[in-house]
């Protein structure tokens, strides 16, 4: 893995990573993806808080153990941005919770589109 440039952490540092992953994770096509890359994104960074920081925000881990663990979670950062974007590339269905309609797309909406012209076209030609 490559190595990230070492910098000192700060507690804003931290919080600014965490809200550019759980922004990464709500990119997400897919609800079940999004919920649950949204709740490991912040159950991981309450349990960084918990083990490098005191109870008013003030970080008292060795500086190593606060770089080792920014380093993992901005890793984590790196490789769900480029989930989000292979799983919009080769995303399909529609899951049921961002659909409430009941109405199953098993096709993108690019492709949808394309479907639908095509299914015009065959309308007009039934009726020459």
């Amino acid at each position: 893995s490559s190595r990230i440039i070492s910098r000192q952490i700060t507690p804003s540092l931290i919080a600014s990573l965490k809200s550019q992953s759980l922004k990464a994770a709500s990119q997400f096509p897919d609800y079940n993806f999004r919920q649950y890359f949204s709740r490991i994104t912040t159950e991981d960074f309450e349990k960084l808080e918990r083990d490098i920081a005191d109870g008013e925000g003030n970080l008292v881990a060795m500086p190593e153990r606060i770089q080792k663990a920014y380093e993992k979670l901005q890793e984590r950062h790196l490789l769900m941005q480029r989930q989000v974007q292979i799983h919009a590339l080769y995303s399909r269905r529609t899951s049921f919770m961002d659909n409430p309609s009941g109405e199953m797309e098993t096709v993108s909406p690019a492709s949808k589109k394309s479907v639908d012209e095509m299914h015009a076209r065959e309308d007009e030609e039934e009726q020459v």
